[in-house]
């Protein structure tokens, strides 16, 4: 089922306020996330500082509530410049090393040109809509 979101330039009263006072509540609310975020962060890399100055990667400390381990986590991934390696082993090398990947711009051209059935393509397609989220933008005034 889909749901079609319709503009309607008539804005009742009841909404209007309650509307306001929900973005107000939004927008005090992001202030606050960013705070938190910020202080979150800073503890986060007082937490590491200290690891790393006492020469561990893993340590437990005793707090009211309970036990807490802290470990310093680092994943790494290995990313490759295709480009250069491409230009490194040749081009052939390369693209014997590569799979396949559907080009959307060649497709929609060789439908516009008859050469795909656009019948086929809609029967192996499917439309996804993501999770709808109210955006929160500053239109007039100053942002502290």
């Amino acid at each position: 089922m889909t749901m079609r979101i319709v503009r309607s330039r008539a804005r009742p009263a009841e909404y209007v306020d309650s509307l306001k006072e929900a973005v107000e509540n939004l927008r005090a609310l992001r202030e606050h996330l960013d705070t938190v975020e910020q202080n979150y962060h800073r503890a986060q890399t007082e937490v590491l500082t200290i690891l790393a100055e006492a020469g561990i990667k893993s340590s437990t400390v005793t707090l009211e509530d309970g036990r807490y381990r802290v470990t310093h986590v680092a994943n790494e991934r290995i990313e490759i410049d295709e480009t250069g390696l491409r230009k490194a082993i040749s081009a052939p090398v390369f693209d014997k090393l590569c799979d396949l990947k559907l080009n959307r711009t060649k497709l929609e051209i060789a439908i516009a040109e008859g050469r795909v059935d656009p019948v086929v393509v809609a029967s192996n397609s499917k439309r996804t809509t993501s999770k709808a989220y109210p955006k929160l933008s500053l239109v007039a005034g100053t942002e502290q």
